[in-house]
């Protein structure tokens, strides 16, 4: 897959409605979602209504953006792609995680060091989440 501007701009679209979609699933309402081009490349936020979180909902809501993104890169990479670069599906994910997600990482690490809950049952249920809405995520 070509790493081009526009490419950056649909990663960063599909990051940002995993976490309003996972927010909206969770009974929270935000005030918009932008984009924006920056020196360092393109960025992104939801920008929600203040209102206390329980930190597992916020751990949930941190893994759809980068889950999200990731199955968008999925969706758009050839075999062949994977294959010249060696890379597992799981590569590709992680990748979603390592570039634009640093930030929803350490959310999850501050929100299960309050919480005490598995990271690997946090990541499963934003994964259940993003399989029922995948259309509105897609949308």
């Amino acid at each position: 897959m070509a790493d081009t501007r526009q490419n950056e701009r649909e990663r960063t679209a599909y990051h940002e409605a995993g976490h309003a979609v996972a927010y909206l699933v969770a009974g929270r309402t935000f005030r918009y979602v932008t984009i924006r081009p920056r020196s360092a490349g393109i960025t992104g936020q939801v920008y929600v209504r203040p209102r206390r979180i329980d930190s597992i909902q916020l751990a949930v809501i941190a893994h759809c953006g980068p889950i999200a993104e990731g199955r968008f890169l999925l969706a758009n990479t050839t075999e062949d792609e994977m294959e010249e670069g060696g890379m597992e599906p799981e590569d590709i994910i992680m990748s979603a995680y390592l570039e634009n997600g640093r930030g929803d990482l350490e959310t999850v690490r501050y929100a299960l060091t309050n919480y005490g809950s598995c990271s690997d049952v946090v990541e499963e249920v934003a994964s259940a989440i993003l399989d029922k809405q995948w259309g509105a995520v897609n949308a």
